[in-house]
């Protein structure tokens, strides 16, 4: 009876320490440790700080002297020196001929605060004529290039790897013009050879909902030097720190989080950079 009355007790307490951890536990996952991440509330900093999770910002909106997103991105960098930040700026959706005066200062002061600065291209899904996106990579190179610009985004990636030889061209000719940071963006999962084949430093792998992102179970993995990157709107205020896990638990490198909707994605910057 003793025994029994022993063992019954045993097994409550892997039970209940079972239950327990089950709910509430969240880990940083390295090759060598398993690291409790903890709730750190709404604001993304801290969580930043913790895992060297970094950011890739479309900052798709217009650096007008009443607009105050510009600012409060520097400001934030300021206060969170160590986090790495990628802006992409987008005037005209990448289609311009002639200097803004705005985005001249708004690329300036970027560059000042240490945040790297790269230009918008859209390619169509490889539909859209390569020699018109050659020649808006060249409007980068010529007129925005000398405040800092350094790098280019194209938008609307394919995903066929039939289409790779497309992105490598792209990818090549704006490195010929020392525009040497390239980031593709199909949005979604994309053909690995567009990883393997090293033509992006990221690529984003994710750029939907939030209540999208908990239905995906298929994700890419980074390969050598090409990053991925995760970009969620209509992101939920209570689920940070599940969200910043499965980042890491998934090998993302960059993220954006913004409280927006669909409509409006990018058109303001994220609260959970903090209050303003």
């Amino acid at each position: 009876m003793q025994y029994i009355f022993s063992f019954l007790i045993l097994s409550a307490m892997i039970f209940l320490g079972g239950c327990g951890s089950s709910s509430v536990d969240h880990y940083v996952k390295d090759e060598n440790t398993t690291t409790r991440l903890e709730d750190k509330g709404m604001y993304l900093a801290p969580y930043l700080q913790e895992t060297g999770l970094k950011l890739l910002i479309p900052l798709y909106i217009y650096p007008s002297d009443t607009s105050i997103d510009w600012r409060r991105l520097i400001d934030f960098k300021q206060t969170n020196q160590e986090i790495e930040i990628i802006v992409i700026v987008n005037p005209n959706n990448g289609v311009f001929s002639v200097a803004d005066a705005h985005y001249v200062q708004g690329i300036r002061d970027l560059i000042a605060a240490d945040i790297k600065v790269i230009g918008y291209v859209y390619t169509g899904y490889a539909k859209r004529d390569i020699y018109e996106v050659e020649a808006d990579i060249e409007a980068w190179s010529t007129i925005y290039k000398e405040e800092g610009v350094s790098g280019i985004f194209f938008d609307e990636t394919s995903t066929n790897a039939l289409d790779l030889e497309y992105y490598r061209i792209l990818s090549e000719y704006a490195r010929g013009d020392d525009l040497n940071f390239v980031v593709l963006n199909p949005g979604t999962k994309t053909d690995r050879t567009f990883i393997t084949s090293a033509i992006a430093d990221i690529i984003v792998s994710y750029e939907h909902t939030y209540d999208k992102f908990t239905r995906v179970t298929d994700w890419n993995t980074p390969e050598g030097n090409t990053s991925l990157a995760m970009m969620i709107y209509d992101m939920n205020d209570t689920a940070m720190v599940q969200t910043v896990q499965k980042a890491v638990d998934e090998h993302f490198e960059y993220i954006y989080f913004t409280e927006n909707p669909s409509a409006s994605r990018w058109d303001t910057l994220s609260k959970y950079l903090g209050e303003y």
